[in-house]
C-alpha cells in the first residue's frame, strides 16, 4: 500500500509497522537471551505497533514488551529465520 516505505532492498518487505506488535523472542531484560523454556514467564519485546496503538508506537525501532501468558488480539508474530541451506 505505501511502496515508499518498503526496506532496503534486497529484501524491500512492506508493511511491516502497524498491523499486530511483533512477539519477539528476545527477553525484555536481556535482549540477547532468545531461548526459552515452557515455565519461562519473562516479558519478551514486541515491536512495531498495532492497529490499537499511536503512531508514535508503529515503528521497528520502539521496544515495547509482554508476558507470555498475557493474550491481545493486537499481537501477533512474523517468522523471520531464513530456512537452512542443503547441500547435496
Amino acid at each position: 500500500m505505501y511502496p515508499d516505505g518498503a526496506s532496503p532492498l534486497p529484501v524491500g518487505a512492506l508493511d511491516m509497522a502497524g498491523t499486530v506488535w511483533e512477539w519477539c523472542a528476545n527477553k525484555y531484560d536481556k535482549p540477547d537471551v532468545t531461548q526459552s523454556r515452557n515455565d519461562d514467564f519473562a516479558a519478551r519485546v514486541l515491536r512495531g505497533g498495532s492497529w490499537g496503538s499511536g503512531r508514535d508506537y508503529a515503528r521497528s525501532a520502539y521496544r515495547g514488551r509482554a508476558h507470555p501468558f498475557i493474550r491481545d488480539v493486537s499481537v501477533g508474530f512474523r517468522v523471520v529465520f531464513s530456512s537452512p541451506i542443503f547441500v547435496s
